[in-house]
């Protein structure tokens, strides 16, 4: 499941971010904001983490997943500040480069309801630490919830 997000969110943002980053393309004036390239690291980063934990418990070392879980939460809860502040801070930008207000709101609406259902999946994850069901379950919502992003924008394009 995680390398199936992390392709989500590779195809999804390759025409306009990842793709132009590794062919040296211009990008577009806020996808070279250097708050983007750190959100799109924290998150990938993110991905990089489920993978591990799922091969740690696939591996039968749940000592390790159990001992690196609190600190990739706070990864995690840390990223998705970073996320909100991204967002905020780029829909910011556009209204200083002459967009309009309610353009911007409507921009920053979605990273900012993404970052939000990631802090809670996460959240309940944590909560639910001691029923791996339903732990696993949350984190691959947690997960989903901006690897979807990814999705939307490779079938709207």
């Amino acid at each position: 499941m995680p390398v199936l997000m992390l392709a989500m969110a590779l195809i999804g943002f390759w025409p306009q971010y990842y793709g132009r980053l590794l062919t040296g393309a211009a990008l577009d004036v806020g996808s070279s904001h250097f708050l983007v390239h750190i959100h799109s690291s924290l998150f990938l980063g993110w991905l990089a983490i489920l993978f591990a934990q799922a091969w740690f418990v696939r591996a039968g070392r749940i000592d390790l997943h159990r001992r690196f879980g609190p600190l990739f939460a706070t990864y995690g809860y840390g990223a998705a500040a970073i996320g909100a502040f991204a967002g905020l801070q780029l829909a910011a930008f556009r209204v200083t480069r002459g967009g309009a207000l309610d353009e911007a709101a409507i921009f920053v609406a979605a990273p900012l309801l993404d970052m939000l259902m990631f802090a809670s999946f996460l959240t309940a994850a944590i909560i639910y630490r001691r029923r791996s069901e339903i732990h696993r379950t949350l984190m691959v919502f947690a997960a989903y919830s901006f690897a979807f992003i990814g999705l939307v924008r490779f079938l709207v394009r």
